[in-house]
């Protein structure tokens, strides 16, 4: 439910002596869309290419499934000097909601699909929901974010990781 945008505060701050790349996954303009055959494994192989394009080796922040995605990528192959994780997430999250999810988005119904993943699966209360929804700007933003949610909820359901050790990460 986050964007590359709104993480730019975040990316200035920390980027006074540094190059800090800040990453639209897909399906976040001006990336490209979620391909047919998108899986979790697309998504660790998006970041992964990245890594080849920039100054290496880099520092990694991961937010929530961005979290998750760091991880698959260095534990396959990826070189950083440091990882941090916030809030990083993994299966089964939010994996109970996906059908209603999904149902919501049949409709278009962008709006019950924020309050699911902030009331559902996120655990906050209706008084968090409706006012984040008072912020029409805030809540517009979410409900075009909200359109992947079932899609990347079902990729992180599908998901089993498949590395043996975490012997290949380097300890500073």
């Amino acid at each position: 439910m986050s964007d590359a945008e709104a993480w730019g505060t975040v990316a200035s701050l920390m980027g006074t002596d540094r190059e800090v790349h800040v990453i639209n996954r897909r399906g976040r303009q001006p990336s490209s869309n979620l391909p047919d055959d998108y899986s979790f494994l697309t998504e660790v192989e998006d970041l992964k290419a990245v890594f080849e394009n920039v100054a290496q080796p880099a520092h990694v922040f991961g937010w929530s499934l961005g979290g998750l995605i760091a991880i698959h990528a260095l534990a396959t192959g990826a070189d950083a000097l440091s990882l941090a994780l916030y809030e990083p997430v993994m299966s089964p999250f939010g994996r109970e909601q996906l059908g209603a999810l999904r149902a919501a988005r049949t409709w278009d119904d962008f709006d019950t699909m924020v309050e699911i993943v902030n009331r559902d699966i996120s655990g906050y209360s209706q008084g968090h929901v409706d006012a984040l929804r008072q912020n029409r700007k805030s809540w517009t933003r979410l409900c075009l974010l909200a359109l992947l949610l079932a899609d990347e909820i079902q990729a992180l359901s599908a998901f089993v990781p498949t590395w043996k050790s975490t012997s290949q990460f380097r300890r500073v």
